[in-house]
């Protein structure tokens, strides 16, 4: 069907009900290629972006799409079996080198870190909404930033919300007797 169920489906959820489009997947079999100079999205800017995909009896494959994203290789790829009940989606996407501080400007207007960003993940999940596929998602991501540089009033709240978590009968006092 490829739709949402209601209006946008989101229901004041970050992620909608969007439903996937199984029916699409089934009836179509095919390969479409894509290649882009550079793609925007609200608050991204890919670059470089190459991308296959290949549908064959209900089975959608990406192998691998490629972009460079805040001066960042991002590659991901794809496995959809459109045929099993539910619906198994499998997954691995890596950005290595990207530009920390780039990346946060961008999408959430922060100068609060900065950094060299190397992201894996791979994960494996089920369902027939991008929702319920993403809460029955398992894998595992890994993160690493070198070079970084985070800003001394993050680190202050990082702090308070430390102390807060470990020692929860310091909010309403000036100090703490030892």
């Amino acid at each position: 069907s490829g739709g949402s169920r209601s209006g946008d489906g989101s229901n004041g959820r970050l992620i909608p009900e969007a439903d996937l489009p199984l029916a699409l997947l089934r009836a179509v079999d095919g390969k479409i290629a894509y290649a882009a100079k550079r793609v925007s999205t609200k608050t991204l800017m890919f670059e470089d972006l190459e991308l296959s995909l290949m549908v064959k009896n209900g089975i959608l494959t990406r192998q691998p799409a490629r972009a460079r994203l805040a001066d960042g290789e991002l590659s991901l790829v794809l496995h959809l079996d459109g045929t099993a009940l539910p619906p198994e989606t499998v997954f691995e996407l890596s950005l290595t080198k990207a530009d920390l501080g780039r990346l946060l400007r961008e999408t959430a207007d922060s100068e609060l870190l900065r950094g060299r960003l190397d992201l894996h993940a791979a994960g494996a999940g089920t369902g027939t909404t991008l929702r319920t596929l993403l809460a029955q998602l398992n894998g595992r991501a890994d993160l690493l930033v070198s070079e970084g540089y985070v800003a001394n009033r993050y680190l202050e709240l990082l702090a308070a919300d430390l102390l807060t978590s470990i020692a929860p009968w310091s909010k309403n006092e000036p100090g703490t007797q030892i």
